[in-house]
């Protein structure tokens, strides 16, 4: 059991060693919490420019606020995370909002499967 415990503790130093930086966003009172590379992948969107901005800072519970619907926020992420954006299973609302957000966002070079 001892030498369980000390791979565990080995195994949970290297864990914490390696974890990256992440950012927390307050999208309409939905919080999304993502990896801060995902916001330096597009250079010049509004999400690069809050993460590597001096001016930009988090308010006091550390959040950065966003004005967009967080209904199809997920899908910005990971569209910022993979490169690839789906728009399956979107009704019209969901994929106007998208849109109108990735325009509000400055994202404007989508990829769909």
């Amino acid at each position: 059991k001892e030498d369980n415990w000390k791979a565990n503790e080995l195994r949970m130093k290297e864990c914490f060693e390696k974890r990256e930086e992440t950012i927390k966003l307050d999208v309409r009172g939905q919080l999304f919490t993502a990896p801060k590379r995902v916001f330096a992948t597009k250079f010049g969107n509004y999400l690069h420019a809050i993460v590597s901005s001096e001016i930009s800072v988090p308010s006091n519970n550390g959040t950065y606020f966003i004005d967009c619907y967080p209904g199809t926020f997920g899908r910005i992420l990971s569209y910022l995370s993979s490169g690839l954006m789906s728009l399956d299973g979107m009704n019209k609302f969901e994929t106007d909002t998208l849109l109108a957000s990735m325009e509000y966002l400055l994202i404007d070079d989508i990829t769909t499967p």
